[in-house]
This record gives C-alpha cells, sequence and structure tokens, in this order.
C-alpha cells in the first residue's frame, strides 16, 4: 500500500469514525401529541429540561407530529408556533402517505389519539415510546386519569410502552411507577404527579434507548381495563342513584373540562364550585321546611345561608355548589338564584336527572 493509499483510507475510517460519533451524540426525537393536559408538559420537558438532564446526548432536538387546524390550534400546535419548535402537520403527511419519510432516532408520543400506522414505527430507528398515565394494563385507553378517580383507586402509576401499530395501549412495557393516589385529588393534580415520575422514566428510557427497547417486556394478560373517551353526558348527574361522594368524585374527575350538569324546567344547568362533602354534613344547614321525608327526594334543592350554597338533595345528603348557571342565563350564586327561584310559599325546587316539563 502507497502512503498515499494509506492516507487516504485513514481518512475515510477517520471520516466514518467521526460520523458514528456524532450520530451517537446527538438525538432527533418526533413528538406527537394534542392535548394540555398529558402532552402538552412532557413535550415542554423534551425541549426544555432533558436536553439539560441528559448525561448521554450532546444534542438534543425535538420536532412535533400533531393535527394543525388553523382556526382552532390544540395546545401543542399553539406551543410549537409561539416557540420555534418545527411542525408537521399530521393531515399533511396522512394525506400524501409520507409517514416512511419520517426520519427520526425515537418518536415519544402522549396522548395523541390517533391510531399510529406501521409504516411510521417502521421509519423511526427505534420505534416509539408512549407514555401512559397509568400502571398498565389497567386502564388503557384516552381516559386514564378520570377514570381513576371515578373508580376510587387507592394507587396509580405510569408506563413507558413501545407503541403498536393500529392498537391502543397494548405495546411493550419499558418501565413503569406506581405511586399511591393522594385523597380528594383532582384530575389535573393528578396528571402532575404521574407526568412528574414518568419524566423521569423517560430521561433513563432515551438516555439507554438501545437497552430500553431491546429489554420490553409484554403486559400482563390479567387486570386489564379500559378508559373509553369522555363526553360531556359523563357529566350529567342523576340524583336517585348517586351518594355525596360519588358526586364529589365525579366532580373532581371531570371538572377539568367538563362542568357538572342537570336539568331544571326544561333546561340544562351547571353545577360549578362545588363545596367538599365535609361543608354539606351538618343538619343545621337544611332549612327548617326540609324536615318532611317526603319532600326532600332526591333532586331536591335548598339554599343555605350558612354555607352560602346551592345544596341539592342525594340519596344520603346534600351536594353544594356555590354557584348555578341555567341555560341561557348567568352564572347565579346562592343567594341570587334563592332570589329568582323561590318564592314567597317555600315551593320546593327540584334538579332531575333528565328532561321534564316545566314545573
Amino acid at each position: 500500500m502507497t502512503w498515499r493509499n494509506f492516507h487516504t483510507a485513514r481518512t475515510r475510517c477517520t471520516r466514518a469514525l467521526l460520523s458514528e460519533t456524532n450520530s451517537k451524540n446527538n438525538l432527533k426525537i418526533l413528538f406527537m401529541g394534542s392535548d394540555e393536559l398529558v402532552s402538552l408538559p412532557v413535550l415542554r420537558f423534551l425541549c426544555s429540561e432533558y436536553p439539560k438532564l441528559s448525561r448521554r446526548w450532546s444534542t438534543v432536538s425535538c420536532h412535533v407530529l400533531t393535527r394543525i387546524l388553523p382556526r382552532n390550534l390544540n395546545p401543542v400546535a399553539k406551543y410549537c408556533l409561539d416557540n420555534g419548535v418545527s411542525l408537521y402537520n399530521w393531515d399533511d403527511v396522512e394525506r400524501e402517505d409520507s409517514f416512511a419519510n419520517l426520519n427520526f432516532d425515537v418518536g415519544v408520543l402522549s396522548s395523541f389519539g390517533k391510531l399510529i400506522p406501521s409504516e411510521l414505527i417502521d421509519a423511526i430507528k427505534f420505534g416509539i415510546v408512549n407514555i401512559h398515565p397509568s400502571h398498565l394494563p389497567r386502564w388503557r385507553g384516552s381516559s386514564p386519569l378520570p377514570k381513576t378517580i371515578l373508580s376510587g383507586d387507592q394507587t396509580s402509576g405510569v408506563s413507558l410502552m413501545l407503541l403498536s401499530p393500529y392498537k391502543f395501549d397494548h405495546g411493550k412495557i419499558i418501565s413503569q411507577k406506581q405511586f399511591t393516589v393522594p385523597e380528594d385529588v383532582f384530575t389535573h393534580d393528578l396528571a402532575r404527579i404521574a407526568l412528574k415520575e414518568g419524566n423521569k422514566l423517560l430521561v433513563d428510557c432515551l438516555d439507554n434507548i438501545e437497552q430500553s427497547v431491546a429489554n420490553s417486556k409484554p403486559q400482563s394478560k390479567h387486570g386489564i381495563t379500559y378508559a373509553y373517551k369522555l363526553s360531556a353526558n359523563d357529566a350529567f348527574i342523576n340524583w336517585d342513584r348517586v351518594g355525596v361522594d360519588d358526586v364529589w368524585r365525579t366532580y373532581r374527575a371531570l371538572s377539568f373540562r367538563f362542568p357538572l350538569k342537570t336539568f331544571f324546567n326544561g333546561k340544562q344547568v351547571k353545577l360549578l364550585e362545588m363545596l367538599h362533602p365535609k361543608y354539606t354534613t351538618d343538619e343545621s344547614l337544611v332549612p327548617s321546611n326540609f324536615a318532611d321525608d317526603d319532600l326532600v327526594r332526591p333532586g331536591a334543592v335548598c339554599v343555605s345561608h350558612l354555607i352560602d350554597a346551592v345544596c341539592v338533595k342525594c340519596t344520603d345528603g346534600f351536594a353544594g355548589f356555590k354557584k348555578v348557571q341555567i341555560s341561557g342565563r348567568k352564572q347565579l350564586d346562592a343567594l341570587n338564584f334563592a332570589n329568582g327561584y323561590f318564592n314567597l310559599s317555600n315551593s320546593f325546587v327540584h334538579f332531575n336527572s333528565k328532561i321534564t316539563q316545566k314545573q
């Protein structure tokens, strides 16, 4: 071998080594998500905190794939536009069938709501990691946090899993963390707890992505439950079937998105700012004309001036609300509701579980 040939070969080896080293020191992430509760905190973490915490990657770049609807930007798209984060429109990529052209090292998905095709998963070097706020296989689906509260679970968790094509929450588990559900926790607070633990798992996963993928294990086939998509109908209260604690759980689980609702005189009513049940257990809050058990059936309404609340009879007591809003009208506090809907003869007001004729 001549000196020139040796020098050329050594240069090529050096360039190849530098190229390999650079590729190992740079991580290119494709994030997928859409909502404010779960997606946005993870995206913020990947853009701002993870690059500082990583012990492996010298450069971390985060790019985002989400739906971009100009007249109704989701929180993730708005964050990207406000902060200069590279953004791909899901609708454009799907229409052009160009998933295979998205060349990234790893994907991170958090509450996206779209089934991911195999073409996209296969195009990403290490696949797609889904951060899911439950201890899988419990509460697969789109609403694990509210369902945890509605079901009165005492423990919850967060899971990192590899995404499976065309299926929600069935993938292999990379890592999990379980924790105790705080008493009287609301959905947004439970999300903060889960994602704080989940981001810790995510650091270790991304810093050791090859081992994380290789060591992932199938989910247990036991204890599978589903948390289906929430709707506004889930927030309607059936007074004949629920106790005060049931209403309180529903309020804590759903108020981040849907106000509790009932019916009055054929119109929908929003029940706002529910009081903790400990404030409505004292019998002294109930007016004297509520002593007749035949009249005080579930759904009966009184106004307590002691706690300044509109109180509604449940199967085992009263649920109290600081404000109510009848459809098409402004919000009313307890005093204004009483002045507007209780007449001098002390006739009873009832909220209903479904539409009825005007009283």
